[in-house]
């Protein structure tokens, strides 16, 4: 979790801890069981719908957020190998 939040502080990105999982991660926890793991999701908005609605539309403002995350993540896990 650190990693997330200093590239979030890095990149100036909004960072919220949620306390319970969310109902679409679940099947992310298989991965733990075999490997170290860091899960993050793009808020879109409470106003929203649904991921999977018909009405969904995904918002392409957030993927640069995204993308900034991602190299980040990369710079500070290639940094940490490094040192």
């Amino acid at each position: 979790m650190k990693h997330y939040k200093k590239v979030a502080r890095l990149k100036n990105i909004a960072f919220n801890e949620i306390e319970k999982p969310f109902k679409w991660s679940e099947d992310f926890g298989h991965f733990k069981e075999i490997t170290h793991t860091g899960f993050f999701g793009l808020g879109a908005g409470l106003e929203m719908p649904s991921l999977h609605s018909k009405e969904y539309d995904f918002p392409d403002e957030i993927t640069a957020t995204g993308i900034a995350m991602y190299i980040g993540l990369i710079e500070q896990f290639t940094s940490d190998v490094q040192d």
